[in-house]
């Protein structure tokens, strides 16, 4: 339990500093750094629940919308203060 805890806190640190790569005032708001990343993995972690691999679109086509949204939604997002 400990190593599986301990990899998932590096993945979500990782996603924490490319989400304050993008935008850098996540850096003096630590607390909405965790749920930017955490909605990012909840979108991903829930994908097996409903995607069809033989349906209308690919995996390589959901992980590029997945990413679309992420991405341009942080780009969008206002920042609370």
């Amino acid at each position: 339990r400990r190593k599986i805890v301990s990899q998932q806190r590096r993945l979500i640190a990782i996603v924490e500093g490319i989400l304050t790569e993008l935008r850098p005032e996540l850096a003096k708001k630590s607390a909405l750094k965790r749920p930017a990343a955490m909605l990012y993995f909840g979108m991903i972690n829930w994908t097996p629940i409903w995607m069809d691999p033989k349906g209308p679109l690919s995996p390589d086509a959901i992980a590029d919308m997945a990413a679309a949204i992420t991405l341009d939604g942080l780009m969008q997002a206002k920042i609370p203060a």
